[in-house]
């Protein structure tokens, strides 16, 4: 014979729910409190809480160990209905009721016979909830069992958004004191990826999350991930090689992938599992921070770990903004400080090159030798080349606009004499050239410039392989445009160096580099209406694409 439970008086019942209200219950204490009220109140074989998520739309409900929650759609039962009307609901047998939603009862194996159902709601009367009692001991419920219900959920649903008012409160502090704890331990002269990993592990230990990822997608186009896990701390990886990050971070990853349509759509996003906020600027998107949920038997379903993440996630935008603002002036100060080195530099370089260029034409005068006249011509093709480079470095840390001495040649040509240059000096470095030319392409443009362009770009690629191989040159026309490709088989460039290649004082790979000939490359290019763009995979090469007007 099942074993009656105790009865309570109306007046107890209320005094209980009042000395919670007034005490620290948390939510999920205060729930198990008011369905053993309910149960004993209505001498009911058991009750349940279902606690409306309009964000999700769904109810979520804990499970009758008091503990694991479970969620269904918001739409559906007997207990969506009583919320969406908003009033109370007595059913004597489910099984004559088509509104009965039985999934619960096939995911825990009980048997509701009968129910009753009354709406918990706010202060404004909207309804948050509901209280639910199947299978009363003796008989059906009953009319006064329906009144005492309707109270017992007035009381609960106020004394629910008294606690929920308090942990708005407690979370808003604890937000506010994760941003000074955040901010007091970035130092401006951190590298990025020092801030992110600040910000991974705060946010992380906040959420009790498992681990997390910043990505960053660049105005270029390059995606870098930045992971942390507290067990083995930070990982940086791109795109191509993300496979290679750890284990946990790549099933954050794949959750990522697999609901990307989605959190495209939703700019916050939040499940048992995932925890999800876009880094915008100017409705600009910059990336993502995800975080993995630990796995946890009371979830609750509410905004509040996104919360942690919404103000996160403005604050890595700020700080980035703020990183590009002083790199950006220590970039103005380096070119204003190299301006007045290099205006010292040229005008003592000037004597001793005029020296070399007037013996290399006393040379070719006195020589009747026409292959040493050759080269005469070339040490002065190559001395007018330098005096004129000179010339645009000081015009470029000046900030002055270069004026183009344009002329009517074939680019095939041009690369000849190049690759002719260069051959002998990059042989003894195991590197060869290999040039490709469909047709002829014929070009307005200032032929010393794109020289110097070009070249640079040649030596880069000769530094990037180590081991030496084959530089190609792809030459081909298109409508308009001379399309022109630089191919190297060497290292590859990293992402985080591919998006700040073309700044000022950026080098990658090279011993003696300055930092300012991919910078000078480009405005060359831009002042011919042209474009550059570069793609690089690390340990399988680079190419650089450069388009300019050419002839019809």
């Amino acid at each position: 014979m099942q074993k009656k439970k105790a009865h309570i008086t109306q007046t107890q019942a209320l005094i209980e729910l009042s000395q919670a209200i007034n005490s620290r219950i948390d939510l999920f204490g205060l729930l198990r409190l008011i369905k053993g009220i309910a149960t004993r109140l209505i001498d009911a074989d058991r009750a349940s809480i279902f606690i409306l998520d309009k964000r999700r739309k769904s109810l979520w409900t804990l499970m009758a160990d008091g503990e694991t929650v479970i969620d269904m759609p918001a739409s559906k039962g007997i207990v969506g209905e009583v919320i969406k009307k908003n009033e109370s609901c007595n059913v004597a047998d489910v099984n004559k009721d088509n509104r009965f939603y039985n999934k619960v009862d096939k995911q825990t194996g009980y048997e509701t016979r009968s129910l009753l159902c009354s709406p918990m709601r706010n202060r404004e009367g909207a309804a948050l909830g509901a209280i639910e009692l199947l299978n009363k001991h003796n008989g059906a419920f009953t009319a006064h069992d329906e009144q005492l219900v309707n109270i017992l959920a007035a009381q609960a649903g106020l004394a629910i958004e008294h606690i929920e008012m308090n942990e708005d409160i407690r979370h808003n502090i604890k937000q506010l004191e994760l941003l000074f704890d955040i901010q007091k331990n970035i130092n401006v002269s951190m590298e990025i990826e020092q801030i992110f990993e600040i910000i991974l592990s705060k946010v992380i230990a906040a959420v009790k999350g498992e681990c997390g990822i910043i990505q960053t997608v660049t105005a270029q186009g390059i995606t870098g991930y930045h992971g942390f896990h507290p067990d083995f701390g930070s990982r940086f990886w791109e795109e191509d090689d993300r496979r290679s990050c750890p284990q946990q971070l790549l099933k954050l990853l794949d959750q990522v992938d697999e609901k990307a349509a989605t959190l495209m759509k939703s700019p916050f996003y939040a499940d048992s599992t995932l925890l999800y906020s876009p880094l915008t600027r100017e409705n600009l998107r910059l990336g993502y921070i995800a975080i993995l949920r630990a796995p946890a038997k009371e979830r609750l379903f509410n905004d509040i770990p996104v919360d942690y993440l919404k103000i996160l996630a403005e604050q890595t935008v700020s700080l980035l903004n703020k990183m590009e603002a002083i790199d950006e002036k220590k970039r103005s100060e380096k070119q204003a400080l190299l301006g007045a080195m290099l205006s010292n530099i040229v005008h003592d370089l000037k004597n001793p090159l005029s020296g070399i260029s007037g013996f290399a034409q006393l040379i070719k005068r006195k020589s009747d030798d026409v292959k040493i006249q050759s080269y005469c011509d070339i040490m002065l093709e190559t001395l007018d080349r330098i005096g004129k480079m000179n010339s645009e470095l000081l015009f470029f840390v000046r900030g002055e606009s270069i004026t183009l001495e344009k002329q009517s040649f074939l680019l095939n040509d041009l690369f000849a004499e190049i690759t002719y240059l260069l051959s002998e000096k990059y042989r003894q470095s195991n590197i060869s050239f290999e040039l490709k030319a469909r047709e002829e392409i014929n070009v307005v443009a200032d032929k010393d410039r794109l020289a110097r362009v070009f070249t640079n770009f040649i030596s880069n690629a000769k530094e990037a392989m180590e081991d030496g191989g084959t530089i190609t040159i792809e030459l081909r026309k298109k409508e308009n445009s001379a399309i022109i490709k630089i191919i190297d088989s060497g290292r590859g460039i990293p992402g985080h160096v591919q998006e700040r290649l073309f700044q000022p004082f950026v080098t990658y790979g090279k011993k003696n580099g300055t930092g300012l000939g991919m910078s000078i490359a480009r405005s060359i290019i831009e002042k011919h209406e042209g474009r550059i763009k570069l793609k690089s995979m690390l340990g399988k090469g680079t190419t650089f694409t450069i388009t300019i007007p050419c002839d019809t």
